[in-house]
């Protein structure tokens, strides 16, 4: 659960450029193909996303944690 909540104190940073990130995750193979033109096009996409995706994350393990009910 620490780790979920650091990572989502780290997209603060990796989105202060957009355009660098994309490039950043898609050579890390972060990024599904089917998505990458999208996320080129539109990198605030990518951010949208990579963040409800740690929110999901971080939701989920609190409640698996029963920090949640």
């Amino acid at each position: 659960m620490k780790q979920a909540l650091d990572n989502m104190r780290l997209v603060e940073y990796l989105f202060e450029d957009k355009e660098r990130a994309v490039r950043e995750m898609e050579k890390e193979g972060m990024i599904d193909k089917a998505h990458i033109k999208k996320y080129r096009k539109d990198p605030s996409l990518l951010e949208q996303d990579t963040r409800r995706g740690l929110y999901f994350q971080f939701i989920s393990l609190a409640v698996v944690g029963g920090f949640i009910e």
